[in-house]
């Protein structure tokens, strides 16, 4: 049996032996520089920009530290109890988070980000500057703010990189294991961090507290609601032409009052002024007939115009101008042949309409399909089906063949055809053909009206299919922009290559965690991780970028393209995705008329039998008409919740961040409609994810834009209406922003506010959140409900979406359930949230100091920092103390929505405090303690405490010491800047925690012992129930948790 061997490093011969050559090699540069100081006496202080290399022991650690990561590959999450995860929070209530070991650390992991963060920062805004600013009068309004901005980014990033060179020696430290350089640490570094710190937590709070109740969703589900309520999938006006039934596949009917609404809303679509309901006369159905005819041609040839792509670049698009006259003659961009003038053969469209129409007018046609057998009347139908939906395909491959004939000798040619004379046409017209009236051997001169319906069907179907592919060139475009911002693509000798080593795109996809520093990064070459970040950030040297990102523009449902060069431009892979949905959408459409075929054929007589199990009953125009339509809205809806998200990446400065909510995205951009194939139609199963587009982007787009109105309120409050100034004091701020050029900075529509010129806020970033809890809650609620169809997933969807929009709208201010004393003292932003009067705080404690005791060198330094590490830790457990007590206010809710549904009263979530002095020492029980469940009959024995306000964790147990705190002025932070007062607040956040994971087990647990209660007893139920217990209750077992917390109430 052959052993597994470990690698170790540096434990081969070769690797040794380089080893020792450069240890030989540094000795050497040591003893001659030790020995020009001894005997010449020269200074060796080095002036040149490559440092001398470091020790043998460094390299070695940092190539165990790539080879580490680089074996790391992704697999299955452990499972994790939740007592685990409660011991684990517990235990880090009570601990420092800033000591002399981590703070170095800390501070150099913060400044080389915020070395990145600025160069986004400014790239963002340059990157603006170059895409909006065009015209003159906006550039001698914004430049000066613009100048000034540039130049308080940069010397704050040259700040910011030295302070994190100076601190990258913690790091070297902490790998060698030979101590913690807490000298290395100045007032100034932890002042700024201080100051970002404050900013940021206030940035994050409210969204925070939304995602805390999206969170705890699955704790109030009921299978009352689920069985009681059926969502409402109605979306009037989505899908707009479609005038039969939503639940069945549309039959063909050629009489005109079965499709005279339908064929009115053509009319009106294409605006021929007609009106249906005077038909009367065959005539009259011809006169319709010719105005739809005369439209038809120059629709059709327009179409024809928006689907012809020429080569980008090409010598016959320079000298036609084509991409730049007008953005229906877009460019076909990196395809790798050159396609010609794709023009259509109008006249053969028509015949091919007509014979449609002569199938299905024809009653004789039904005997002749009697007479053959099924299979050759099915083929028949088909081939019909086929000619009709390949007319454009058919000529592509013709007009290749005559693509030499110019286009003035097509144009008098197909001039001559339309002149010719024609008898039958013309009786027809003057209404002199006496056999019109009794029916005429010629169907399509009889039934003008169902023609005119047939050939503005087969236009709006085009139109559809030309919009959708605009539609799917704009996710292109988009993806495009991601794949430049995360692989670093940049153009180099015309060709796009990566300018980031294994970015965050292309680590996530070998299943890393998307950041960047993978095996290829190789960023241990450099001298410190603040010169790796310099080399990811060289633009920062010149005073603009180029724009890469193409530019986006709106014609009714239409949306088109411009690259850099201001060509319209339509992608080659948006072609193949189009391709791609032809087939998919046939796929489904043959399949719903198979399944609609199946289940008519055993219910009819045996002559409808046959017609339909051959599909004759079957308007195939119809269906294709319909599920184009259903498309056209899905892609419509998607475009604008993407376009949500796109907007709040254009904010977005952080690595990690970019690359999670572009993750965001892709998703949304690859998202496509779950339909239910065990129904009869697929109308309904688009409506469903419409409608949850719809809810899902109404709830992002609240969130947004009052993030954005708090974030400018914030600024304005922080800034106090001054200007910023390149100082030490006002790094570590968000930049403040310029109320002037308001733009739309998404993609193709604006969907969230306008934002100004010179305006970020990459606190939107937290928009993945959101759709990643939202996703969390809809995974936990399938599992509860046991979901298994696709029209189930969507409803569950949208009743999640709803009560989210619900929950947003009635969200309470936080602590609004708590003390007015203690929201004064706790829940307050006044003072403890201002980055200025905190800082204050700190600088007063300094003065009064050396007021009484002088000191000076490192003895200062070092007091300095301890005063501002105690800030940081007061800053940051009165962060966590707030949030906590929010989560445990709407867990508190939730309990009480429990209580009542069980029949008890609000009492039972309270306990009396009762002072330790005035506490009597009780013998201990010889019968266990009583559950709620025994006092229903007599309750008299039952402590009723319930108090006005809900009280904090620590107020039940000490109300008059360590429950009395405030952070509301400076005196009041001044008194808990102390190491007994800092205890006291972690005992505070300690107690907070074990309140609220105390709801949250009841809550949790009363959740499990419902659905084993009230579901169905199926294999499939219970291991879902079993899942939910082990995941939601492993820290409660036994018996009930809401008995056990009463039980100390009696």
């Amino acid at each position: 049996m052959v052993k597994a061997r470990t690698y170790k490093v540096s434990s081969s011969v070769k690797v040794e032996q380089l080893e020792a050559e450069l240890f030989s090699q540094l000795q050497a540069l040591k003893s001659e520089i030790e020995k020009k100081e001894t005997v010449h006496g020269i200074s060796t202080r080095s002036h040149s920009s490559v440092h001398i290399p470091k020790d043998v022991s460094y390299f070695r650690m940092e190539r165990q530290q790539v080879l580490h990561r680089g074996l790391q590959v992704a697999g299955v999450k452990p499972v994790v109890s939740q007592a685990e995860v409660i011991q684990r929070e517990l235990k880090s209530c009570l601990g420092q988070e800033y000591t002399p070991e981590s703070l170095p650390l800390l501070l150099h992991q913060f400044f080389t980000d915020r070395a990145y963060q600025l160069a986004q920062y400014k790239y963002q805004l340059m990157l603006r500057w170059r895409r909006f600013c065009r015209h003159s009068i906006i550039l001698e309004q914004l430049y000066p703010q613009y100048k000034e901005h540039m130049t308080q980014l940069t010397t704050e990033f040259e700040d910011a990189l030295q302070r994190a060179r100076r601190l990258a020696v913690s790091r070297e430290k902490t790998l060698l294991g030979t101590g913690y350089p807490v000298n290395v640490v100045t007032q100034e570094d932890v002042v700024i961090y201080l100051q970002w710190l404050i900013c940021h937590l206030h940035s994050v709070k409210t969204i925070h507290n939304f995602l805390h109740v999206l969170h705890y969703l699955p704790l109030c589900e009921r299978r009352e609601a689920d069985s009681n309520s059926t969502a409402d999938f109605s979306s009037p006006g989505e899908f707009s032409g479609m005038f039969v039934s939503s639940s069945k596949v549309p039959r063909q009917s050629v009489k005109l009052d079965e499709f005279q609404d339908q064929l009115q809303h053509l009319l009106s679509h294409y605006n021929i002024q007609y009106n249906v309901q005077s038909i009367k006369t065959s005539a009259d159905q011809m006169e319709l007939f010719n105005m739809v005819t005369y439209e038809f041609r120059t629709i059709f040839k327009g179409q024809d115009l928006m689907n012809t792509f020429l080569q980008y670049n090409s010598t016959e698009a320079i000298d036609k101008k084509w991409g730049r006259r007008s953005p229906n003659m877009a460019l076909r961009k990196e395809s790798t042949w050159i396609p010609h003038i794709q023009e259509s053969d109008v006249q053969r469209v028509t015949e091919i309409l007509k014979q449609h129409a002569v199938f299905a007018c024809e009653p004789e046609s039904m005997g002749l399909l009697a007479m053959t057998s099924r299979l050759t009347a099915a083929s028949a139908a088909s081939n019909i089906w086929r000619s009709i939906y390949n007319i454009a395909q058919h000529s592509q491959e013709t007009s290749g063949k005559v693509s030499d004939v110019s286009e003035q000798q097509r144009w008098k040619k197909a001039k001559k055809k339309n002149l010719s004379y024609s008898y039958s046409s013309s009786t027809q017209l003057l209404g002199l053909d006496q056999d019109l009236e009794d029916g005429s051997k010629d169907p399509v001169a009889s039934r003008g009206a169902y023609v005119s319906l047939l050939y503005l069907r087969y236009l709006r179907i085009r139109e559809l299919k030309r919009t959708c592919l605009s539609m799917l060139n704009y996710l292109r475009s988009v993806e495009r922009r991601l794949t430049v911002d995360t692989a670093g693509l940049q153009v180099v000798g015309g060709v796009q290559v990566s300018s980031a080593e294994k970015s965050g795109w292309m680590n996530a996809a070998r299943g890393c965690s998307g950041s960047t520093g993978g095996p290829g990064s190789q960023h241990y070459v450099y001298n410190t991780p603040a010169d790796y970040k310099v080399h990811c950030t060289e633009f920062m040297e010149f005073p603009e970028v180029e724009n890469l990102s193409d530019y986006y523009s709106t014609e009714g449902q239409y949306i088109h393209v411009q690259d850099q060069r201001g060509l319209y431009v339509v992608y080659d892979a948006a072609m193949m995705d189009l391709k791609e949905l032809e087939n998919t959408l046939l796929l489904i459409a043959s399949h719903y008329i198979c399944r609609s075929r199946e289940m008519s054929s055993g219910s009819l007589k045996s002559a409808e039998t046959l017609k339909s199990w051959v599909g004759m009953d079957v308007d195939r125009v119809a269906v294709l008409l319909d599920i184009w339509t259903c498309e056209t809205a899905f892609l419509e809806h998607k475009i604008e919740l993407l376009n949500c998200y796109f907007e709040a990446y254009q904010h977005v400065i952080d690595l990690e961040e970019q690359f999670s909510l572009a993750q965001v995205i892709t998703d949304v951009m690859h998202r496509r409609p779950r339909l239910d194939l065990e129904t009869e139609y697929f109308v309904q199963g688009y409506k469903q994810e419409v409608v949850c587009l719809q809810s899902h982007q109404q709830l992002i787009k609240l969130v947004l834009n009052t993030q954005i109105d708090k974030q400018r309120q914030y600024l304005e409050r922080i800034w106090r209406g001054k200007q910023r100034r390149s100082c030490l004091l006002e790094y570590g701020f968000p930049l403040n922003y310029v109320p002037k050029q308001l733009v739309s900075v998404g993609g193709s529509s604006p969907t969230l506010k306008s934002v100004y010129l010179l305006e970020l806020h990459p606190s939107l970033c937290l928009a993945s959140d959101v759709y990643r809890t939202l996703e969390q809650a809809q995974v936990e609620l399938c599992e509860l409900h046991g979901v298994r169809s696709a029209s189930q997933r969507a409803s569950l969807e949208h009743r999640i979406l709803k009560q989210a929009l619900f929950h947003w709208y009635t969200m309470a201010t936080p602590g609004a359930s708590y003390s007015q004393q203690l929201q004064r003292d706790l829940f307050s932003e006044e003072f403890i949230e201002d980055p200025v009067l905190v800082r204050e705080v700190g600088y007063s404690v300094l003065r009064s100091a050396e007021e009484h005791e002088r000191k000076q060198g490192r003895e200062r330094q070092i007091f300095t920092v301890e005063i501002f590490s105690k800030l940081l830790e007061l800053v940051t457990l009165r962060h966590r103390i707030v949030e906590s007590a929010s989560e445990t206010e709407h867990l508190s809710q939730l309990y009480k929505s429990l209580t009542q549904e069980m029949s008890f009263d609000e009492f039972h979530l309270y306990m009396r405090p009762v002072q330790f002095e005035f506490a009597a020492k009780k013998e201990i029980p010889k019968q266990p303690p009583l559950f709620i469940t025994t006092l229903f009959q007599d309750s008299s024995c039952v402590d009723r405490y319930c108090p006005s306000s809900l009280p904090l964790g620590i107020q039940e147990l000490d109300e008059n010491q360590i429950g009395k705190f405030s952070f509301r002025s400076e005196e009041a932070v001044l008194n808990l800047m102390n190491q007994s007062n800092l205890e006291n607040l972690q005992v505070v956040l300690a107690c907070q925690v074990t309140q609220k994971n105390a709801l949250l087990g009841a809550l949790k647990q009363a959740l499990v012992c419902y659905w084993a209660e009230n579901s169905v007893k199926s294999p499939q139920d219970q291991e879902c129930i079993t899942l939910r217990a082990s995941k939601g209750a492993s820290h409660t077992r036994g018996r009930s948790v809401l008995d056990s917390l009463y039980t100390h109430n009696v």
